[in-house]
Parts: C-alpha cells; structure tokens; sequence
C-alpha cells in the first residue's frame, strides 16, 4: 500500500520537473533570441551583377560587395538568415547556404 501511495505522490512531482526544465530550456531559448536582436546589424553595399531567370517565379541574383574590406570581413554560418534590401524597391530575406570565400555571392528569390 505504502508504494502505491507514493508513486501517486511522485507522478505529479515528476511532472512538475519535466516541466521546470521545458520551461527553462525555453527561457534560455528566449534568452538567446534576445541577445541576438541587441547585437548590431551588419549592412554591406553591394551590386547586383547578373541575374538568372530559373522559373516563372524564381530568379537567381548575383551580388557582389562593393567595398573589399567589406568583402573580406563579411562571414555567415550555412543557414544563417540574411535580409536583401534594394532601397527604395523593397527587401526580400534569404538564407546562405553555404561558406565560402567569394568575390561574388548568389542568391535564389522569389
């Protein structure tokens, strides 16, 4: 009887923990998002140097940074997330696929 009784006590103290540690892995999450958005955005001039119509919807955009110590400092991680502007037209976000060192980087848009 005694072991019943405390596994009905330590069911919903398990749950409880589970809990507490969703709860604290999403406030690291949060944590980390924010910290994210306090760091200063980055903005490169570049120019657009070819563009390649693939679909009806899809146009393949060749960029390049116009500045060189620009061009050298600029790094990402594959799947970072990257937002082109083209001002006075509009912005579209995109990610980088992959890292490597280029004079000229291409970009998929739709």
């Amino acid at each position: 009887m005694f072991l019943v009784y405390l596994t009905m006590l330590l069911g919903p103290v398990a749950t409880l923990a589970n809990s507490a540690t969703t709860f604290q892995n999403n406030l690291a999450g949060l944590d980390r998002v924010l910290d994210l958005l306090a760091e200063p955005l980055e903005t490169y001039k570049a120019e657009i140097t070819s563009v390649y119509k693939l679909t009806d919807q899809e146009n393949l955009y060749r960029i390049r940074i116009i500045d060189n110590d620009d061009r050298r400092h600029f790094s990402f991680r594959p799947g970072q997330f990257i937002m082109l502007e083209l001002p006075g037209i509009g912005h579209a976000p995109a990610l980088m696929s992959e890292d490597q060192i280029a004079a000229v980087r291409e970009f998929l848009l739709r």
